[in-house]
């Protein structure tokens, strides 16, 4: 029983006790109302305590026979008011009888603390369960756990299946009926709960009734204990803080009256981004209050894997008959993790990576056990939200469980795969740093990293590493990868292609983090296309920094894509937009940021489409003015870069929209989106002449140019495809042969990448006109995985020339 009803039935106590006393002195006189009413409420009040008793104990204690005997004895006085001598009797036994009472609850009710642990799903339980063995081992706690029933979400956000997995926990914890324990009646002094989402979770929801705004009414104490754990982050890392942030408000944080989180650093981000939260929402926040609320005391998660022990484990016969080698030795055994998030994010490309997985292990089988276990909420959510995807998706699985080469393991049991594996390969999960903890090697696996399954290891037969744009700095050449998240260096002379690092902010699987790159003295800033900052690398220090952009400007952005084009003038760089409505004026020596967006005012009468793009890549600076072409409108816009005026000039054309721009010396030459044909515009007669080049014509197509440069009184187009057509003769003007990804134009330098023919980076310098070539292919990168994987505290991501079979190998 709760102290809160303890005390309850205690002052109750006391109360009866004031009230007999009171009678006592109205036995003296005349029977009146008053005494009748007295002794009506004694009854109740001892009604009262002996149900709640019995809600607790059940039938039987002596507690509640005490009571019932006191009742018997106040209604006696009740029925013999008119002979005082036959009611005093009765009223000395009831005085008795409260001694009794007392005596009795003082002996079957200790004062003890009622703590309820009220997880929703069996495989998160190693959330609670350390807290939870510690109360039952307290002698002044008396401890429950009650696993409550949780609802699919349909697709249209109601509830459908209820769930109740209260016969899937542990041998050891003993469980209670959440139908028969009235939280309601019993007011536990502690509540722990694992799930803050209450009705904000669109895959799952926990019943109503055990949501966290109901449950705070009926306890002293509400605590939240997440049932993940994060990697940990920096408290100054805004960036990465982003992605988290969202944990930070669920309701169950909001009505808890303590969380506890993993480490010191996760308290200080819960609690600042706790606070600004409530104050944008108009609020105050009492930040000494939220000191206390919020603890950095570690997660029950890493308890519960640190202390289970290998040997302790019960492992199924079928696991030990996969486990175990023909001579009785034991395989090494990877854990392999599949999340929803990458089923949502890719889709069938992730049913195809877990096939080449399953092959590359099957053929490993005689040394190497895998032990697939997928997230518990993989079913319904797919079923919600992609059900074209759960055919295919269950045919994948039970083709697995028919093989029988591996293991399937969908037990609330998670912990016991961390302990028995011997490493870790699969999809980012709080799971990663369990695994961590046990001090096992783990990689991320990539989904565009697919092995041929005749051949996985071959390296022509491996994905290549795809650019859209370079700085050169001395003999080195900069660039990220377009298709995964990675920064690349080479050297011009020796050709060797280095591996400088990810971008830390961002998932590795995360394609076209930045689409440009401007080199300032030796600083390479990233323009952010699908990431959400500047980046900075600085050369030298061999150091990431970042400007963060207004998340204004990033929440009213068109689609995913955000700026693309950049431009130098003096100590500032003009950032182009894509789907954002603001030009970005940096200021390269404070890394200010002025937002432009006059511009976005005077374009709305001329644009095709209000929801599509603005600008891309290419743009010209002639003096002071920049000229930048619209994607989606028949204009360029003129910015002056010294007054930041901006005048847009319409080319009247039938719709074109334009992709690339360039410069001879007299005409402005501009590469259309929606037609093959070339545009020459004069600025000073504003003469507008459509330049068909072709003796065949193209194939129409969307973007149909990569770039567009002039250099050696030539014109040169890039095709974003391959063509089979050539340029007229009579035209100084030629069409590449193969299909590209972006050319420019730089400090003498012209850049272009051919992505045709083995991925070729193509570099000419116009002083010497001297050319050469580098092919990108994924073998070129080389770096030592057995070293990296014996680091067991890093996290180490499957890259194009890091495969899963040196992780076999090297474990």
């Amino acid at each position: 029983m709760s102290r809160t009803v303890r005390k309850q039935l205690m002052e109750i106590s006391d109360t009866l006790q004031k009230a007999n006393e009171l009678l006592a002195g109205l036995l003296e006189g005349v029977p009146t109302e008053e005494m009748i009413s007295l002794l009506t409420d004694c009854q109740n009040c001892a009604i009262t305590m002996g149900n709640k008793i019995e809600a607790v104990y059940g039938l039987g204690t002596t507690s509640v026979k005490a009571l019932e005997e006191y009742c018997e004895s106040i209604f006696r006085m009740s029925q013999t008011l008119g002979s005082r001598s036959k009611c005093m009797e009765a009223y000395e036994t009831a005085k008795e009888q409260l001694i009794a009472v007392r005596e009795n609850m003082e002996r079957e009710i200790p004062d003890k603390q009622e703590i309820v642990f009220m997880p929703y799903k069996a495989s998160m339980w190693d959330a609670l369960e350390s807290v939870y063995l510690a109360a039952r081992e307290d002698e002044s706690c008396d401890a429950y756990v009650v696993p409550i029933p949780y609802f699919d979400r349909k697709a249209d956000k109601t509830l459908g299946q209820m769930h109740y997995e209260g016969t899937e926990y542990p041998k050891n914890i003993e469980i209670t009926d959440w139908e028969e324990y009235r939280f309601e009646e019993r007011l536990p002094d502690v509540i722990y709960i694992h799930n803050a989402y209450d009705d904000m979770n669109l895959v799952t929801c926990v019943h109503p009734r055990f949501f966290s705004s109901n449950l705070k009414k009926y306890t002293e104490k509400l605590i939240y204990i997440p049932y993940f754990v994060l990697e940990e982050i920096d408290p100054k890392d805004q960036a990465k803080i982003d992605g988290i942030k969202h944990f930070c408000v669920l309701p169950g944080i909001i009505n808890a009256d303590k969380v506890i989180v993993q480490s010191e650093n996760m308290r200080q981000i819960y609690i600042n981004e706790y606070t600004k939260a409530i104050e944008a929402a108009g609020g105050s926040v009492d930040r000494k209050r939220l000191e206390e609320k919020f603890l950095g005391l570690g997660s029950p998660k890493f308890d519960k894997v640190l202390n289970t022990r290998k040997e302790d484990l019960e492992i199924p016969e079928e696991w030990l008959k996969t486990i175990q080698k023909a001579d009785g030795s034991q395989k090494k055994i990877i854990f392999y993790n599949t999340s929803v998030a990458a089923l949502l994010q890719h889709d069938e490309k992730m049913l195809e990576k877990m096939k080449s997985v399953f092959s590359i292990f099957k053929e490993h089988q005689d040394e190497v056990a895998l032990l697939w276990r997928p997230h518990p909420l993989i079913k319904t959510t797919i079923e919600s939200m992609r059900p074209q995807l759960w055919a295919e998706y269950s045919k994948l699985v039970e083709q697995y469980k028919e093989e029988g080469w591996g293991i399937y393991d969908d037990t609330a049991d998670m912990d016991r795969a961390v302990v028995l594996c011997d490493g870790y390969y699969g999809d980012p999960s709080s799971v990663v740093q369990l695994v961590q903890k046990a001090g096992k090697p783990v990689m991320i696996q990539d989904v565009k990293c697919r092995q041929n399954i005749k051949n996985e290891t071959k390296d022509e037969e491996r994905v290549g590493i795809s650019i859209e744009d370079v700085v050169l700095s001395g003999n080195m050449i900069w660039f990220c990868a377009r298709n995964f998240n990675s920064l690349f260096s080479m050297n011009i002379q020796t050709k060797e292609v280095k591996l400088c690092g990810e971008f830390p902010n961002a998932a590795y699987t995360q394609e076209r983090l930045y689409a440009s790159m401007k080199l300032v003295k030796n600083k390479i800033y990233f323009i952010p296309f699908y990431a959400k900052e500047i980046a900075i690398f600085d050369i030298v220090n061999n150091s990431f920094s970042f400007i963060p952009i207004d998340k204004r400007v990033i929440d009213e952005k068109r689609g995913n894509m955000l700026f693309m084009g950049v431009e130098q003038y003096k100590n500032y760089l003009f950032i182009l937009p894509v789907g954002a409505s603001k030009i970005i004026r940096l200021n390269i020596d404070n890394n200010k940021i002025d937002y432009l967006d006059d511009w976005y005012e005077k374009s709305k009468g001329i644009i095709f489409d209000n929801a599509d793009i603005f600008f891309r890549k290419q743009c010209v600076l002639i003096n002071n003015k920049l000229y930048v072409p619209f994607c989606n409108a028949n204009a360029i816009l003129e910015l002056n870069c010294d007054t930041l005026q901006t005048q847009i000039y319409k080319l009247g054309l039938e719709k074109r929209g334009y992709t690339g721009i360039c410069f001879d010396g007299i005409n402005f030459w501009l590469s259309p989106r929606y037609s093959n044909n070339l545009i020459k515009w004069n600025r000073q007669t504003e003469v507008v002449d459509e330049v068909c080049l072709f003796k065949n014509p193209l194939t129409k197509s969307n973007c149909p140019y990569a770039g567009i440069l002039f250099y050696d009184s030539k014109l040169f187009a890039f095709p974003t495809k391959k063509q089979l057509c050539k340029a007229s003769l009579k035209e100084k003007v030629t069409i590449l042969d193969n299909a590209y990804t972006f050319a420019k134009d730089e400090n003498n330098v012209i850049t272009y990448f051919d992505i045709s023919d083995a991925n070729v980076l193509n570099i000419i310098y116009k002083t010497s006109s001297y050319k050469t070539s580098f092919s990108l292919s994924a073998n070129r990168t080389q770096i030592n995985m057995k070293s990296m994987l014996k680091q067991s505290d890093k996290v180490n991501r499957e890259k194009i020339e890091i495969g899963l079979i040196e992780l076999i190998n090297m474990l």
